[in-house]
């Protein structure tokens, strides 16, 4: 991918309608909308970046397979929970990949209320549906339930996502009700198309990822080819993460398995992928991008190198619409990616921006950091895991969508 030209407005990289679509319950504003905003980014508002007609939500009450189903029929990563019509928190990939462990008995509930959790959760192992806000208690952590007025400036926007919250909920100024959803993925596609708008930011996107020391190299979260995909699953939750790198015996990357993926095993029918090898589950990944991108997605994962440009960094992030790129080392063999030493996330970059824009006090891994401590609330159960792979005569529970057998 080519250097980006100095001082222009940026035209977006996503090489599709259909790609377009996929945002965490958002809109983008059309170029012409674009043009209009304030020439200098300070004075641009949280407001300017959302779109209430592309607002999309559902009530706690609806069962989570209605959920999912909106989630996949909509392209969405995220939707927003509505009690009494007004949006009060968050369903996502990682929600549903927590309550699938749950339901398949890899993670059980701790704490005061833990056997009403389970008797809930018996009843989803038996076929009754769970509501979307049972089932979104349970990811891997979770965002605080972040809001701003629209009238917030981006400078407030941008220091929450660069302390590692992925979507701040935007309120109507008069009435304070959620009129859009402004992701991290927005805000960075947003600075790359609106360069000119960050005076301070364009002579440091020349520079490379070892230059400006951005990036996580020490414990760079991964897991073995051969270990099963329900291994991955479990790890993401417990470490609070969205999204693992898979290696081979020498720690070359071989793919990535996010908690989108998890869609890919919802179904009864999919069982059995749990316990087959995280680098087949990769291939399995790949034929679904072909089929969904109409045979153009044929790259496993996405990644760079530490002497790699951040403007490089940045359009790589818009184009492939990737929440993080991993980094290896150069490898003499053009067959592989090479060996796996660190990672670049949407956080890393809105932080790089909001330092340079003048707040030198942000930390990246403070969400990340409430995550992990939410997720203590669950813990995994390596006794039934096994049990469960070793196909003993134990109740084998029911996947989430069960009745989908019959669609």
């Amino acid at each position: 991918m080519a250097t980006p030209e100095r001082n222009s407005e940026r035209p977006s990289l996503v090489v599709s309608d259909k790609a377009e679509s996929d945002s965490d319950a958002i809109s983008l504003h059309s170029s012409a909308s674009v043009s209009l905003l304030p020439l200098l980014w300070v004075h641009t508002t949280v407001g300017d970046l959302v779109n209430i007609e592309k607002l999309v939500s559902i009530d706690h009450k609806i069962s989570v397979e209605i959920a999912f189903e909106k989630l996949s029929q909509n392209r969405l990563t995220c939707l927003p929970l509505t009690r009494h019509g007004r949006i009060f928190d968050f369903f996502d990939y990682a929600d549903l990949t927590g309550y699938l462990l749950l339901v398949l008995g890899d993670i059980t509930v701790k704490g005061e209320h833990s056997h009403t959790f389970e008797e809930r959760i018996r009843k989803a192992r038996q076929g009754i549906p769970a509501s979307v806000g049972f089932a979104a208690q349970f990811g891997g952590g979770h965002d605080p339930f972040v809001h701003m007025p629209s009238h917030t400036s981006l400078t407030a926007a941008f220091e929450r996502f660069a302390s590692g919250v992925h979507r701040i909920a935007v309120t109507s100024s008069a009435t304070g009700d959620v009129i859009g959803i402004l992701s991290q993925r927005r805000m960075v596609r947003y600075v790359w198309n609106n360069l000119r708008r960050f005076p301070n930011l364009e002579q440091a996107l020349e520079s490379t990822l070892e230059e400006q020391k951005i990036g996580t190299y020490d414990d760079v979260i991964s897991i073995a080819g051969d270990a099963p995909v329900i291994d991955a699953l479990v790890k993401m939750h417990a470490l609070a993460v969205s999204s693992i790198a898979v290696v081979d015996s020498n720690n070359n990357l071989l793919g990535n398995i996010s908690v989108t993926d998890v869609s890919l095993l919802t179904r009864a029918w999919q069982a059995g992928l749990l316990r087959q090898s995280c680098k087949h589950f990769l291939t399995v990944i790949l034929d679904h991008r072909g089929i969904e991108y109409g045979g153009n997605e044929s790259v496993p994962v996405f990644y760079v190198y530490k002497n790699t440009k951040l403007s490089k960094v940045i359009a790589t992030l818009v184009a492939t619409r990737a929440h993080r790129l991993w980094i290896c080392e150069h490898s003499t063999d053009p067959a592989q990616s090479g060996k796996l030493i660190g990672v670049i996330s949407l956080t890393d970059v809105l932080n790089f921006v909001a330092r340079h824009s003048g707040n030198q006090n942000l930390d990246p891994e403070a969400a990340r950091r409430h995550r992990r401590s939410s997720s203590s609330s669950v813990r995994s159960n390596n006794t039934i895991r096994h049990i469960l792979h070793d196909g003993s005569p134990l109740e084998r529970p029911k996947l989430i969508f069960e009745r989908s057998r019959n669609t």
